[in-house]
C-alpha cells in the first residue's frame, strides 16, 4: 500500500499540468483571435480612409447653393455622410443619398449659400476639399 501513495500523487500533478496547459492553450488562442479581428478591421477601415479622396469641382451661391462634387478617390463614397462647412460652421450632411463611385460627379446640395463664401466637404473617412463659392 506504500508505494499507491506516490503514484495518486504523481497522477494528480500530471492531470492538474495538463490542465493548466490546456486553460493556458485555450486563452491565449481567443486573445490572438480577438487581436486578429480588431488587427483585420482597422485595415480594412484604413484602407478604405486612404481610398477616400473628393474634389468640389463647382459651387454656386445663393438661396439654393448647390455644391457639385467629384469622387476622386479609389473608394465609393456615402453622400449622406458627406458634411458641409459654410465659413468653417457645420450646416449638415450632403442633401443627397447613396453611394458615389469612384470618377463619379453629383450634386451636393446645401440651403443658402453666401456669396464669397468658404465652402468645405469632409467625408465620413476625413478626407476632405474646400473652395471659395463665387
Amino acid at each position: 500500500m506504500k508505494g499507491i501513495t506516490p503514484v495518486i500523487a504523481i497522477v494528480l500533478l500530471l492531470m492538474i499540468t495538463i490542465a493548466l496547459i490546456g486553460f493556458a492553450y485555450v486563452w491565449f488562442n481567443r486573445m490572438a483571435l480577438g487581436l486578429t479581428g480588431n488587427i483585420e478591421q482597422q485595415t480594412n477601415r484604413t484602407t478604405t480612409q486612404m481610398g477616400e479622396k473628393i474634389l468640389i469641382t463647382s459651387c454656386v451661391s445663393g438661396d439654393k447653393g448647390k455644391i457639385y462634387i467629384k469622387n476622386v478617390g479609389t473608394s465609393n463614397l456615402d453622400q449622406s455622410k458627406i458634411d458641409v462647412y459654410v465659413d468653417g460652421a457645420l450646416r449638415g450632411a450632403c442633401n443627397t443619398s447613396g453611394s458615389l463611385a469612384p470618377q463619379s460627379t453629383a450634386q451636393c446640395v446645401d440651403t443658402d449659400i453666401p456669396s464669397n463664401a468658404k465652402v468645405k466637404l469632409v467625408t465620413g473617412g476625413g478626407a476632405f476639399d474646400e473652395i471659395v463659392c463665387p
